[in-house]
């Protein structure tokens, strides 16, 4: 009795477990919302992105679209959209186009869904403010310091409006410190400022203080931005970045990544790392470190023997001998991949150029195979300003393809030009991947008239045509 009582209670306990369900896709986009200031009858601003996540687990589908489709916005996405794995992501770019708006704002919002997740739709707003007056941009708009004596930072302020911006800037505190506290910005114009914080005298405390940007006639004056300044003599720990990804083809390993480990208080940090992932591992596992420095720890990855799938670890950075020290985790994700996958770096490329050049100096992507198999590649649209180098190829397990892209403005005004291409093989498990390519043409860069006391490109031609008359004359060249 006793036995085939303990006989259901297993078969009981088995049919619990299975009737366990699995986790399902769990729908993220990041950042939000996005907000355009140009000036009127200005050039184009530099597209925005958004980023498209599965926070849970399973196969993702998803889709963007425009709730209300606008005349100066567009979306630019891999199309077709690949399917998300666990903590994989796809880029959307944004696009606004400026051209024949009047002075305004204007909203709309992307609405982002998938079939598969159990959460959304989930809604990004844009906001586009074309600007007659002078407007205050601030970047960033907000600023944290902590430490014994922390490091300053750059405030760039901006008009991103039209007329002349006459700013002046005013700090709350007198622990706040600023290079340059007043100037005049043309439509466009911008000014980098040194922001710094002087902890002489202060107690082990955080502190709120904020810079005011004022400019009569803006049309969003004043402009706060808020300081926030902790003052510790501590050892306190920071960890970057807080996610790293690897992927790897089966029975391959991945090459290896740096974490950095800094102690951004004071003191002397005594710390040490462990991790719960059973093919990872940390070098060095402790070290010593004073104030502001850093040291970078290495990821070594085994996968030679792991199967296909998605597997996940977690890195503890902490102090050696004292717990009131808070702790930093570190979230790695592992990709053994079994079949093709496109790696791509970098996903965006920029050029400026004038509008006469004829053409840029090229940069370089590189197309990696990351996964199995070979990855027959090929790349997809583009503007007819952007030249490439090559549009296909065939990769090996972790072999790389370097591409060479130029940019050409001939024909163009000057202006913020976006376009994309898609890196695609229909057996990859990421295809296709999106590359975001801009372009920024800026007015002619040769003279219209010479400096007093010079001739001229006219000018200097000539001189050279009667320099050669008179050459060929004493050599008899005209009789």
């Amino acid at each position: 009795m006793k036995t085939l009582r303990a006989l259901c209670l297993l078969l009981l306990a088995a049919g619990a477990v299975q009737a366990v369900p699995a986790a399902d896709p769990v729908l993220s986009i990041s950042p939000g919302p996005f907000v355009f200031d140009v000036p009127y009858n200005g050039s184009n601003p530099p597209s925005g992105t958004l980023i498209i996540t599965n926070t849970g687990s399973g196969k993702m589908d998803w889709l963007a679209v425009e709730e209300t489709p606008v005349p100066w916005m567009s979306l630019v996405p891999p199309v077709p959209a690949p399917l998300l794995s666990r903590n994989a992501s796809a880029q959307v770019a944004i696009v606004i186009d400026v051209t024949g708006l009047a002075p305004g704002p204007y909203t709309t919002r992307i609405k982002v869904s998938s079939t598969a997740a159990t959460n959304g739709p989930l809604f990004a707003n844009v906001v586009l403010n074309v600007n007659e007056a002078p407007r205050i941009t601030a970047t960033p708009d907000k600023f944290t310091f902590s430490g014994p004596n922390p490091g300053g930072q750059t405030l760039k302020i901006t008009n991103s409006g039209g007329d002349t911006l006459n700013w002046t800037a005013t700090l709350s505190d007198s622990w706040l410190k600023l290079n340059i506290k007043e100037g005049a910005l043309g439509s466009g114009g911008f000014v980098n400022l040194f922001l710094s914080v002087d902890v002489t005298g202060l107690a082990e405390n955080t502190y709120n203080g904020k810079v005011t940007i004022n400019a009569p006639g803006a049309s969003n004056t004043p402009v706060d931005v808020p300081v926030t300044l902790t003052v510790t003599f501590l050892p306190v720990i920071d960890v970057q970045p807080a996610t790293v990804t690897f992927d790897t083809p089966l029975g391959a390993s991945p090459g290896t990544k740096d974490i950095v480990v800094k102690n951004v208080g004071g003191g002397t940090l005594k710390w040490i790392v462990e991790d719960d992932g059973s093919w990872l591992t940390l070098s060095p596992l402790k070290g010593s470190l004073g104030g502001g420095s850093p040291a970078p720890v290495t990821l070594t990855v085994n996968s030679t023997l792991l199967a296909e799938g998605v597997y996940t670890a977690k890195i503890t950075v902490r102090d050696e001998f004292d717990a009131s020290i808070a702790t930093k985790q570190v979230d790695v994700t592992l990709n053994v991949n079994g079949s093709p996958k496109i790696g791509l770096n970098p996903e965006s490329l920029s050029f400026t150029v004038p509008v006469d050049s004829g053409g840029s100096s090229p940069k370089a992507v590189s197309v990696t195979n990351t996964g199995s198999d070979v990855l027959n590649w090929k790349l997809v649209g583009g503007a007819t300003w952007l030249m490439k180098s090559k549009d296909k190829g065939a990769l090996n397990p972790l072999e790389s393809d370097p591409i060479l892209l130029s940019v050409n403005p001939t024909g163009l005004t000057p202006n913020l030009y976006t376009t994309t291409v898609q890196i695609e093989d229909p057996a990859a498990s990421n295809s296709p991947k999106l590359l975001i390519i801009q372009m920024t043409v800026t007015p002619s860069s040769l003279p219209t008239s010479a400096p007093a006391g010079q001739c001229g490109l006219l000018g200097l031609e000539m001189v050279a045509a009667l320099l050669l008359i008179r050459t060929l004359k004493s050599r008899g060249g005209s009789r």
